[in-house]
């Protein structure tokens, strides 16, 4: 029966592909004409349009007397005339520029004519199959997949949705008395589990209080910053804490890992109050969360929101927890706060997965893997980078691979285990392209397990969402290296480019950098002297060469040792990311202080002083490579060392100096987390320009700063005149290309001792007067002035009222056109 449903499965999916290639290259022999088509000089009283390869009409686009489509597939000209013979008409096809008259015409019907193919440059099979992503056909094929896209998941979720109703209501139907039994039981025994314990219930809350209170304690300023009390801070936060630290106290009794539970509670608490307040307390730099993600989640519905593109890639993750905070919550005023949170919880819960038993595979012993998940969080020796919401997803990435093998070794293969492994997987590959990577690895699983249906069809699936992720990168690409700002917000930079790169120069840089990588795992960083870098890549080749090998002589001598498969799994995708960065990455970015790294030589590469900038995806190939270790070391002190008190000293020891190695390494981190960040909560004095609005806001969120790290809606420009040197900004000057320039906000920078007046003279000659709309108190970089309207302005004064002081800086202008 199963076969027999697999070979209508293969039949039907055959047949599906075959009418779609025959279709393509039906579609493909129908097209004529290739690139910008230009009508001129035609007769007057001729009706001219353009017909697709499918049938159906197209007009041209009429400028200054000239028909005009621009890159379309055309199958051919009609032309409708009741005098053919005085037809005249100059025909630009691309480059060839031909006269047409009444003998390049053939009839079709009483006045209806159609330029003959003799007209039409020769195009070969290979030209048009070249000119479709920059033919206009990519855009209508991209809108359409979209569409059918948004469709099909529509329809899903409403089956989805009718589906789980059905078999709940049956569920409850057929065993409404137990069920009504073991409610009863829940409900009696969590009485009696409230009555015993209600002493350890209320002190609990006294402890989830305490690091609240302690960090108010310590840093006072939060409460002006959030715009709130100090009971409220404290009542707000315990609430998020006391779940989590009710779970870790009863974990024992309510048959919970408790090493999970515990870490998720201390690494919270520790991202959050000690190691990074300034970016889960006080949201410095989360430019792209919020400039997408809420403004996302504002203007659109839930479908357009969850399922629309931005920065050329998918991003469900991030949209949905945007979407429910402000669609489902109704939160405005902490909305950024509320989203930092949310990266707060989700780090630590994904840090403390480490703690599941099933990843005893990688590292055997609890209470090691219960202190790894903790340096997780404390330390940057692996996950440099996780501070957003849209970091989230590499962190997810990084477990996936050990999450897939203890699946294939756990014993009876728990079916429910697996599908929240792939949902969660699933959700995750729509958000970002990274996991484009683990395509090889599912494909190999595919193939090796294919008799394990369940693990079949969850890995189908997961390869369905990698590859519609890489169908949407690609038609987006185009869009990303025009520079094309996104009508989401913001303007954002390239998230996903393509480096054009020979094979050669692709392996062998990415080899040299995977090796720097690797050695840094070690605490082993590049010098100066060029002898010592090539000898530190001589050593660290060598020690992957010898793990390669170790693990291979294994799996010769055990073709089942997962460990082994394990490893070499982990070089892989260490070696993928490292790939993946180095083409994906622009160059002058590539390494730190070397922008012309590509332009080297590979031996001249081996000597050069290595150094990474920060990028979330090398976090991936620093979590492999600390796996690596622990796994090759890990087998090393399990085949020599027999007793089982210095087996966990010599791991523990192992752990604590690979995680303690950024703290020995120019302090960097101490540094970080020791630095006082400037303050500031522009969200609260400008998110009524949002809500109260008719559509036009432009919000600096983060001081004066790039425009691309604006929020903005309706802003058409955004000027910098560099420095004012009164007595009037004279718009047309500023401008001169502007025609109706309506103005709206100016921003100064922010002087203590000096706080002009801003005021604008109309074209009409009235005075309008600015208010400031981030109140002047808090200590921000810039101040922003706001006009009650937009106005079109003659004329800009900035002035003092101290008329010996005068402002001669920086001036940043918003407005829009009409």
């Amino acid at each position: 029966m199963k076969n027999r449903s697999t070979r209508i499965f293969l039949i039907i999916f055959s047949t599906l592909i075959s009418v779609l290639v025959i279709t393509f290259f039906l579609y493909m022999s129908r097209i004529n004409i290739l690139g910008n088509v230009m009508i001129s000089d035609y007769s007057i009283n001729t009706e001219i349009y353009a017909q697709s390869p499918t049938g159906g009409d197209i007009e041209f686009e009429i400028q200054d007397s000239t028909l005009q489509i621009q890159n379309r597939f055309l199958r051919r000209i009609v032309i409708i005339t009741d005098n053919p013979d005085s037809f005249k008409a100059k025909l630009q096809i691309g480059n060839k520029i031909i006269s047409v008259d009444k003998n390049n015409l053939i009839k079709e019907n009483q006045n209806t004519f159609y330029l003959s193919k003799e007209v039409y440059p020769n195009i070969s099979f290979t030209e048009k199959i070249e000119s479709i992503k920059s033919n206009q056909v990519s855009e209508i094929l991209k809108y359409h997949f979209f569409k059918s896209i948004k469709f099909a998941l529509s329809v899903i979720a409403i089956l989805l949705i009718a589906f789980f109703v059905y078999r709940i209501s049956v569920y409850v139907i057929k065993n409404r008395n137990k069920l009504k039994r073991r409610i009863l039981f829940r409900i009696k025994s969590s009485f009696r589990f409230v009555k015993h314990e209600i002493v350890y219930i209320l002190l609990l809350i006294l402890f989830a209080a305490f690091p609240v209170f302690a960090y108010c304690m310590h840093d006072p300023e939060i409460l002006r910053f959030l715009d709130t009390t100090m009971i409220r801070f404290i009542l707000s936060f315990t609430v998020i804490i006391y779940p989590l630290l009710f779970i870790a106290f009863f974990s024992k009794k309510l048959k919970l890992n408790s090493f999970f539970w515990w870490s998720f509670l201390i690494g919270f608490v520790l991202l959050v109050f000690a190691f990074k307040p300034e970016i889960f307390l006080y949201c410095t730099g989360f430019r792209d969360d919020m400039s997408k993600f809420f403004v996302k989640a504002y203007q659109n519905d839930a479908l357009t929101c969850l399922f629309t593109p931005d920065s050329g890639y998918l991003n469900l993750f991030q949209n949905l927890i945007a979407l429910v905070l402000f669609k489902v919550l109704g939160l405005r005023q902490y909305f950024p706060e509320a989203l930092q949170l949310c990266a707060a919880l989700s780090f630590s819960g994904l840090f403390a997965l480490f703690n599941i038993k099933g990843y005893r595979l990688i590292l055997k012993n609890d209470i090691l893997r219960f202190v790894l998940s903790l340096l997780f969080v404390v330390s940057p020796f692996v996950f440099t980078s996780a501070n957003f919401l849209f970091e989230i997803p590499f962190v997810a990435a990084a477990l996936l691979i050990p999450a897939i093998f203890i699946y294939l070794i756990s014993k009876g293969q728990n079916k429910n285990t697996l599908y929240i492994i792939f949902f969660v997987a699933i959700l995750f590959a729509l958000s970002k392209p990274i996991f484009i990577l683990f395509l090889p690895f599912l494909i190999v699983v595919l193939i090796v397990y294919r008799k394990n249906k369940q693990l079949f069809w969850g890995a189908i699936c997961l390869s369905t969402a990698m590859i519609i992720q890489l169908v949407i990168v690609y038609f987006s690409n185009g869009i990303l290296n025009s520079g094309a700002g996104s009508d989401l917000g913001t303007k954002y930079e390239m998230a996903f480019t393509i480096q054009n790169y020979s094979l050669l120069k692709l392996f062998t840089g990415s080899g040299v950098l995977f090796i720097r990588k690797f050695s840094e795992i070690l605490g082993v960083k590049t010098s100066i002297n060029e002898t010592s870098n090539l000898i530190i890549f001589i050593l660290f080749t060598t020690l992957i060469v010898l793990i390669t090998y170790y693990n291979l002589k294994k799996l010769i001598k055990n073709k089942k040792n997962v460990r082994a498969w394990l490893s070499l799994s982990f070089l892989f995708l260490s070696f993928s990311v490292i790939v993946m960065y180095f083409k994906s990455v622009p160059t002058e970015r590539l390494v730190a202080g070397i922008p012309d790294f590509t332009n080297f030589s590979f031996i001249d590469m081996l000597g050069l002083p290595v150094r990474f900038n920060t990028h979330r995806y090398l976090m991936l190939a620093s979590f492999a490579n600390l796996m690596i270790i622990i796994l090759v070391i890990g087998d090393i002190i399990e085949k020599y060392s027999k007793a089982r008190r210095i087996k966990f000293i010599l791991m523990l020891v192992l752990i604590v100096y690979l995680a303690s190695i950024p703290f020995f390494k120019r302090q960097m981190y101490y540094e970080e987390i020791k630095n006082k960040t400037e303050k500031y909560s522009y969200w609260r004095a400008y998110n009524h320009l949002i809500f109260n609005s008719d559509g036009d806001y432009y919000i600096p969120y983060t001081g004066f700063t790039e425009q691309k790290n604006c929020i903005k809606n309706g802003i058409d420009k955004i000027i910098d005149i560099e420095s004012y040197n009164g007595p009037a900004i004279i718009i047309d000057s500023v401008y001169p290309g502007a025609e109706k320039w309506q103005i709206v906000q100016i921003v100064l920078l922010n002087d203590s001792d000096l706080i002009p007046e801003v005021s604008g003279k109309t074209v009409n000659g009235d005075i309008v007067e600015t208010v400031i709309a981030n109140e002047v108190l808090q200590e921000t970089p810039a101040l922003v002035y706001q006009f009650d309207d937009f106005y079109e302005l003659n004329s800009i004064f900035i002035t003092c009222s101290d008329k010996k002081k005068s402002y001669n800086e920086l001036v940043r202008i918003i407005g829009k056109y009409e």
